[in-house]
């Protein structure tokens, strides 16, 4: 993954308003370029505002579309020449979603582009090596640098070490337990924060759950969807679910009020979150079948279904494993039978709502 640096000089600002008047109309052109053009400050302290000064370097502190102006940028500096035919490097589903290629030598390379997230995945080590000169190459005409010391190379070998597990992309790590490991983390960190909430007595238990559900929930379920978890991280899902329910109720075992699991199920009207992440990940395994060929997903389900020599040894739990067990709950016999059943989002939609929940 490349790392990008974010800061415009004088001439990217005016390289980035020719891009936008491809675009833009001139009232909203014109508003951009107050934000980023020529632009003078002065700093108030205490009442008092201090000499102005110009700045060359990036748009106001705290403009919410400065990182929309960056990537803008960035998506404008990887577009290809009109005559250089090798030279695609701009994520094409931009243009006319062709996302990936395979060489006549049948290496595999996929493009995951989002925002800045820049991204390459293929089994041919020198595609990303020459992949990685050309970008940069490229970038340096309009003097964009990558951050060779932020860039994140990772090689996935069965028999490799795991270190490729704990690369975030897009907010999310790859490795399943670690991801859920950090979730768990975040959310203990969102629930100490609201403590003096939920250990209030003024604030109704209802309310307490509306948060529950608004901030720690969503927190903590972020991304489920890709999680191939195995039976001991579901339990560890649930269990840490309860925990913080049983916390947010005070619910004691010296108190006299403990409740069993499926009480406390009742009590707060919650799910277990292990099925809520069953749920979400044919769901969105759905999404996948239905999007169109050459869709990055789905070609990169295509890639993982294709036949391959089983390694020696008992299979690691993945996410396409974990779905295809879960097929035999709602009476699917294979992938190709599931991606058919898939492309009427209402048939499925309400299959995997009969049977998982």
């Amino acid at each position: 993954m490349l790392d990008m640096s974010k800061a415009f000089d004088t001439i990217q600002r005016r390289s980035l308003l020719t891009d936008l008047e491809q675009v833009l109309d001139n009232d909203e052109l014109h508003l951009i370029s107050l934000l980023i053009d020529n632009v003078s400050y002065t700093v108030k302290l205490e009442g008092k505002l201090g000499l102005p000064f110009n700045t060359n370097i990036g748009s106001p502190q705290g403009d919410s579309a400065s990182a929309l102006f960056f990537v803008t940028y960035l998506a404008n500096s990887m577009k290809s020449d009109d005559n250089d035919i090798d030279a695609v490097i701009l994520p094409s589903q931009l243009v006319v979603h062709d996302y990936s290629t395979t060489t006549t030598n049948s290496f595999f390379t996929v493009d995951q582009q989002y925002a800045d997230d820049i991204s390459w995945a293929s089994t041919g080590q020198h595609i990303l090596q020459d992949i990685e000169k050309r970008v940069s190459d490229k970038l340096a005409v309009r003097n964009l640098k990558i951050n060779c010391t932020k860039t994140e190379k990772f090689t996935i070998t069965r028999t490799g070490n795991d270190s490729w597990k704990k690369c975030k992309y897009v907010g999310s790590l790859l490795g399943t337990e670690e991801d859920i490991n950090r979730r768990i983390g975040i959310t203990n960190g969102a629930f100490n924060t609201l403590s003096n909430i939920f250990k209030s007595k003024n604030i109704s238990r209802k309310i307490k759950l509306r948060i529950f559900e608004t901030l720690l929930k969503s927190n903590f379920l972020y991304n489920c969807e890709l999680w191939g978890t195995t039976k001991d991280l579901d339990c560890k899902i649930d269990t840490f679910q309860r925990r913080l329910l049983r916390n947010i109720l005070i619910i004691r075992w010296t108190n006299n009020n403990w409740l069993s699991n499926d009480e406390l199920y009742n009590e707060t009207n919650q799910t277990p979150w292990s099925s809520i992440v069953a749920h979400r990940r044919l769901r969105f395994f759905g999404h996948v079948a239905r999007l169109q060929e050459d869709a990055p997903a789905k070609v990169a389900l295509r890639e993982a279904l294709r036949h391959t020599a089983k390694p020696v040894g008992r299979p690691v739990t993945t996410l396409l494993g974990k779905i295809k067990s879960q097929f035999k709950d709602i009476n699917i016999n294979n992938f190709k039978e599931a991606i058919n059943l898939a492309q009427d989002r209402d048939t499925w939609r309400r299959l995997i709502t009969e049977h998982v929940g």
